[in-house]
């Protein structure tokens, strides 16, 4: 499943750490914002790794899924790159 991922974080260390953790999971389209292909599984992996650098009482962390229909009707204006899934083969 496609997720964007969207955070507005006020602590500058904890801001970029969670980019870095996100960074392992997806990739960046907007300077807080990610799109995310994941399973089940590594959405809970990713929620284990991302929760502990928000803080509930002032930031957050949205999680939205796409679904693919969704996401093939996409809009860009600009210089936005949009992310897509390299097929891979594990030999």
């Amino acid at each position: 499943m496609r997720y964007v991922v969207a955070y507005d974080i006020s602590d500058d260390g904890a801001r970029a750490k969670l980019a870095a953790v996100l960074s392992a999971w997806g990739d960046r389209i907007q300077r807080s914002v990610f799109e995310c292909t994941l399973s089940v599984e590594e959405l809970d992996g990713l929620m284990r790794r991302a929760t502990p650098f928000v803080n509930v009482e002032r930031d957050s962390l949205h999680v939205v899924p796409v679904c693919q229909n969704c996401a093939s009707t996409r809009l860009v204006v600009g210089q936005a790159i949009v992310p897509t899934e390299d097929p891979f083969w594990i030999v």
